[in-house]
């Protein structure tokens, strides 16, 4: 088995082992395929198939490497990640092969914008139509793990073979050491991966709330990116994974990404979030959608 998770941050990587965990697969049967270098040091308990980041500029040469890597490992089932097609569409030609069964973990996604935006990614001369079915004939087994948009919840209403939702499970995991001693009891704990200027976003949004409440809480940031220097009133640590952290912390400053919202949605009191800008998913929606109404 093959689990697609590729796309920006860790986030694709951290729902492949809630998923995996989910569904009670053997980690030992599954490969999670990731274009993130240090893979495998954040995921020791799995096996990671590392993409050559030079494929995505080369999409034919991606799908040859994908049907290598299908003959190789005798794959007969893949579970595709957020985008039905990949994010460049690399996963086209493979749909229609009636000896692979596809599992389809959707997410919420700006269907439209990523049905637009995936042909332009692919280059003219590929040995499969550089266009977006509208239909197809092949065994698409959809798991849900949130709300959709109407079109895209449309797109897989009439082209999956059943669908279901999936309430994800995060693996149990211990919590973290931290290199520093810590009051968890005055901590505002501030989680996101990259890139740095969101980061330094939700240190700032904290900051500023802090100084309205007139509190001097001690800042906790957990990041995957280098920050400039900062007071010394802020510790900064590079943990993965951190949800084991949030229910410790007296407040939680996030973004809207998919992972983060749904880890600290047993803590939606004392959550703050931040919603930013991506390509394809919709963190503004997200914020919206999971925000407890008070």
């Amino acid at each position: 088995m093959i689990y697609y998770a590729i796309g920006g941050g860790l986030g694709h990587l951290t729902r492949a082992q809630a998923v995996i965990h989910t569904l009670n697969i053997n980690p030992k049967n599954i490969h999670i395929l990731t274009a993130l270098p240090n893979a495998q040091q954040l995921c020791p308990n799995h096996s990671i198939i590392q993409v050559p980041s030079t494929l995505a500029q080369q999409p034919k040469k991606y799908q040859q490497w994908l049907q290598n890597l299908i003959t190789t490992h005798n794959i007969q089932q893949i579970y595709l990640d957020t985008f039905p097609f990949g994010i460049l569409g690399e996963w086209l030609p493979f749909l229609s092969n009636p000896d692979l069964q596809f599992h389809y973990i959707a997410r919420h996604l700006q269907f439209n914008k990523y049905r637009q935006g995936m042909p332009c990614l692919l280059s003219t001369p590929l040995s499969f139509k550089p266009s977006f079915p509208q239909s197809f004939n092949p065994s698409i087994r959809t798991l849900l793990t949130e709300p959709l948009t109407p079109s895209h919840q449309q797109w897989i209403n009439q082209n999956s073979q059943s669908i279901q939702a999936l309430h994800l499970q995060y693996p149990p995991i211990p919590t973290p050491t931290l290199p520093f001693s810590i009051n968890w009891q005055n901590t505002w704990l501030i989680v996101h991966s990259q890139p740095q200027e969101e980061i330094l976003a939700l240190l700032q949004y904290a900051q500023q709330k802090a100084k309205r409440q007139q509190q001097s809480p001690d800042i906790l940031v957990i990041c995957n990116t280098p920050l400039p220097a900062l007071p010394s009133s802020i510790k900064t640590a590079h943990i993965y994974p951190t949800y084991p952290l949030f229910k410790k912390s007296a407040q939680i400053f996030i973004a809207g990404g998919f992972n983060s919202i749904h880890q600290t949605q047993a803590f939606a009191h004392k959550r703050h979030i931040i919603p930013f800008p991506r390509r394809y998913d919709d963190q503004f929606w997200r914020t919206k959608h999971f925000t407890v109404k008070t």
